[in-house]
This record gives C-alpha cells, structure tokens and sequence, in this order.
C-alpha cells in the first residue's frame, strides 16, 4: 500500500467512533498493525515482539481496527443497482481486472451447499441479496438455474482451454464460453485479494474464533475495494495472471495423462471383455 493510500485510509478510519490517538499509540500505528498482521498473516505474538507492547493490547487495537474498517461497509460494498456500469468494465472487452466485490456474506462452514447458501442470501432479513429488475448473476453448476441467476449449459464445452483449439460450433458453446471467460476474471480478483492479504490463503488452524473470521473475510474485501479505487497495484495482478497461467498447464498435463490412462484402461476392459465373450461363444 502507498504512503498516500495508507493516509487516507487513516483519516476516514479516524472519522469513525472506534479509532482515537493515546498515550500508547496513534491510530496510523494502530492500522498498521493491522496492516501488518492481514497482510503477512503473522501472530499476536510478532507483533508483540515488534512493538513491545503486551498481547492485550496488540489485539484490543486489532479488533478496534477491525470495527472501523467494517463501519466502511456501506461505502465500499454497494450492491448494483442495474443502471450503473464502471467503465473500466464497459469500455473494455477483456473485462480487464477492475472488478470489485459487491456482496459479501461470510461465516458459512465449508461443507455448506452453494445452494443452501444462496437460498439464504436471498431470503434472510439483514442484508440481503437484491437481483436488480432484469439483471442477472452468473454462476457455476453448483447453483440451479432460476430467475436471475444463470448457470452455463450442462454436457457442453466449457473451460476456456476446450476453446482453444475448436471455437464455438452452436449457441450454448459461445454462451459457456463466455461464461467461462467471466469466471475467469472473477478467480483472478479473488486471487488478488488472497495475495494481497495472505491472512485469508493460510491453510494452517485458524488463529480467530469463527465470528472473527468472518469480519476479517469482510475487511479484507472493503480494502481490496478501497484500493482498486486508488492502488490497484498492478504487480501483483500480473503475479496472480502469472500463477493462473502456471495452473491451467499443469492442468493441462494432468488431464492429458489421466486421458492416456483413459485409453489404456479402455482398449484393456475392450481385450478382457472380447477375450470373455470368445470363451463363453465357445462353451456353448
């Protein structure tokens, strides 16, 4: 984050009512502790030992940062209406990397269906999911198809790479294929945001308690949207386009050999079935 970014940050933070200078620390110290612990996924115990000051108070500053940065949530995180288009999407055919989160609904457990949870985005009483008049969302096929919300079609090519060779040949082609092209960029602004903050990319045991977690998914992705606006940060996109690439070869690897394994275990159940069917011709 620049100097400049990291200023205005400090300032709207210090117009909310839970950030205030004191004898111990100033409030640009108290976000950057913050800051610091997202942004590398360190422990209570790092900083700590960085600023010597006690646990206590490293975490009453953590989670008081924490309250402010999601008191911005009705300024960067604004569902769409359906009349507005940023034109950095607009205007340029690629969909580009501009996009920013528009709903964020944490602290489901992994094992909840996508379907259970969107059920309960449209329906529940406190901030609710609005499908604009006659807008609608994309979604893979882990969702049903309905009103508003459109999954690509099923049994048709799909992923990018199948494109790559054979272009479109119907209309459900060129639809998935569009499709895909958009869940694309969607990955890689969910790619940014976990390399922007590798907080929320560690596979180790959650430091937090569940309800914790879920503010840290929100915060992250109101900063993830304050930056885009003013440091978007354009090495660490091209990072995460370098690692997408990097993932759909080694993809591409692994599908061509669980294909040649395919066939060796097609043309050998075809030697074993024919070889069967000649013995049992026989003893009849």
């Amino acid at each position: 984050m620049r100097k400049d970014a990291f200023a205005t940050l400090v300032s709207m933070l210090k117009r909310t009512q839970f950030l205030r200078d004191n004898p111990q620390s100033k409030v640009e110290e108290q976000v950057a502790k913050f800051l610091y612990i997202i942004g590398n996924n360190f422990r209570n115990h790092t900083i700590r030992f960085f600023y010597r000051q006690s646990g206590e108070t490293v975490s009453w500053h953590f989670h008081q940062v924490l309250k402010a940065i999601i008191s911005l949530e009705d300024i960067f995180l604004k569902q769409p209406d359906g009349f507005k288009c940023p034109p950095e999407i607009r205007n340029n055919p690629k969909y580009w990397h501009y996009f920013k989160f528009k709903y964020i609904l944490p602290g489901w457990e992994r094992s909840a269906s996508d379907s259970r949870i969107l059920d309960n985005a449209l329906t529940r009483k406190m901030d609710k999911l609005i499908v604009p008049q006659g807008k609608y969302y994309l979604v893979d096929v882990g969702f049903q198809l309905k009103t508003g919300f459109l999954v690509p079609y099923r049994s048709t090519r799909y992923h990018l790479k199948e494109y790559s060779v054979h272009q479109p040949e119907n209309s459900q082609e060129l639809f998935n294929l569009c499709h895909a092209s958009l869940r694309n960029e969607i990955e890689r602004a969910f790619g940014v945001l976990k390399k922007r903050f590798p907080i929320l990319g560690s596979g180790a045991e959650p430091y937090y308690d569940v309800d914790t977690q879920a503010d840290i998914v929100l915060a992250c992705c109101i900063l993830h949207n304050y930056l885009m606006g003013i440091d978007p940060n354009e090495g660490l996109v091209e990072e995460v386009d370098t690692e997408l690439r990097k993932g759909q070869v080694q993809a591409n690897v692994a599908r061509s050999s669980l294909a040649e394994e395919c066939r060796e275990g097609e043309l050998l159940r075809k030697r074993i079935a024919t070889d069967m069917w000649r013995d049992y011709d026989i003893n009849l």
